[in-house]
């Protein structure tokens, strides 16, 4: 019985620190994505309106943790809506890029 405890808690220990060790979901890295996004928009809120790019879907390729361990590096597929300030067109491109993300108090953020 001794036996069967010990495994048990050997084998939760593990699965727990499997959790700690996993990359961001998809819609952790486009929480941070459109956070990085508004954060990086000017002053001049009226143009930034008028130009604005929307984030409208992201899906993960694969993550990997960066050399130092901290960090986790993803290739993601994305597709991004932009709309022409006078003509109210709406362009969708769709392409993939490769960023570094960090696990910090408030969430995952895009890391430079």
């Amino acid at each position: 019985m001794r036996n069967y405890s010990t495994a048990l808690s050997t084998l939760i220990i593990a699965l727990l620190l499997a959790g700690c060790a996993a990359g961001p979901t998809d819609a952790e890295i486009k929480a941070a994505l459109e956070k990085d996004l508004e954060a990086s928009q000017s002053p001049l809120r009226l143009i930034d309106k008028a130009m604005s790019a929307k984030l409208t879907a992201v899906k993960q390729i694969g993550c990997s943790k960066d050399k130092e361990g901290a960090a986790f590096v993803c290739d993601l597929q994305m597709t991004v809506e932009t709309t022409n300030p006078l003509t109210g067109k709406v362009d969708s491109k769709d392409g993939t890029d490769k960023l570094r993300f960090v696990k910090t108090d408030k969430g995952w953020v895009v890391s430079k």
